[in-house]
């Protein structure tokens, strides 16, 4: 005879098998910490796209003063990129976090790809 394999499932938690919050009232529900205040929110603005895209920025680095994520698809090091932005573009420093992305052709018949 052939055994099975199959592994017994294990049964899936549930939170409210004892009924605790089901039906009861308000204030026996979980209590949340303390609000949130809109200064506690930071957001992160999130692109990608080619180094000669990269003039379009100059706009957008004068009026978000936020965290700016990039994917950059070139050849050039992050540090290169950066420089760019802050001398030319007049981005702030501390608000760039950049990550180069060789182009297409370079990856091919490589490991890593």
């Amino acid at each position: 005879p052939i055994k099975s394999t199959k592994k017994k499932s294990l049964p899936i938690p549930n939170f409210f098998d004892e009924n605790k919050w089901v039906a009861s009232s308000p204030e026996t529900y979980p209590k949340c910490h303390s609000p949130i205040s809109e200064q506690d929110i930071a957001y992160t603005l999130v692109s990608q796209g080619t180094e000669g895209r990269l003039q379009t920025l100059q706009h957008t680095c004068e009026r978000w003063k936020g965290n700016i994520s990039l994917a950059v698809y070139t050849n050039k090091t992050e540090d290169a990129i950066i420089d760019y932005l802050v001398q030319d573009m007049k981005c702030d420093k501390k608000q760039l976090t950049v990550t180069c992305v060789p182009p297409f052709d370079e990856l091919k018949g490589k490991d890593e790809f």
